[in-house]
């Protein structure tokens, strides 16, 4: 068994809570990691670090890099971020492409269970868009709700991935 005894984060735009503190063999933790971008621009690198009583290895540094306000290969969602009040049921966001001959959605990563999210149009040719559904929860927890879509997208002219994020706030009464 190993327990996280602390955590230190690189800059005061950084908050980090672990999933669970005590971890048993084969366990898994997440990090609920929150960055605000309000003062970057551009690449940003920063990193926390986790502090554990395992004696072999006490410290891990993870690290994170956010491009901020650019929008990589031209690949701009819109909206840029989701807002939902109580009783707006859903919201589309597009993701237009201007450059490649075609882009898909390889894999898309739900922060949490706080919305559902699917890909009405998974491939877009030039000049078209990928389009996604976006519901809230309908055991979403009374209060403000942060979390976020991640979309992993492939083009059809180099194979390289294009990863976006889009924040998702939630409200419920």
């Amino acid at each position: 068994t190993i327990t996280i005894t602390d955590m230190d984060v690189s800059c005061d735009c950084t908050t980090v809570t672990p999933s669970d503190t005590t971890l048993k063999p084969g366990d898994t933790v997440y990090f609920d990691l929150t960055f605000e971008t309000k003062d970057y621009f551009g690449p940003v690198n920063k990193s926390f670090t986790v502090f554990t009583d395992y004696k072999k290895r006490p410290e891990v540094q993870f690290f994170y890099l956010a491009i901020v306000g650019q929008w990589y290969n031209g690949l701009k969602p819109d909206p840029i971020s989701l807002f939902f009040l109580p009783g707006k049921k859903k919201q589309t966001v597009k993701i237009p492409n201007k450059v490649f001959d075609e882009i898909s959605v390889d894999y898309q990563i739900l922060f949490n269970d706080h919305f559902t999210a699917k890909a009405v149009n998974d491939k877009a040719g030039k000049d078209e868009f990928l389009e996604f559904e976006i519901s809230p929860s309908p055991t979403l927890p009374i209060g403000t709700n942060h979390s976020s879509l991640t979309i992993g997208i492939t083009d059809s002219d180099s194979e390289e991935k294009t990863i976006l994020t889009i924040p998702v706030k939630l409200v419920k009464y």
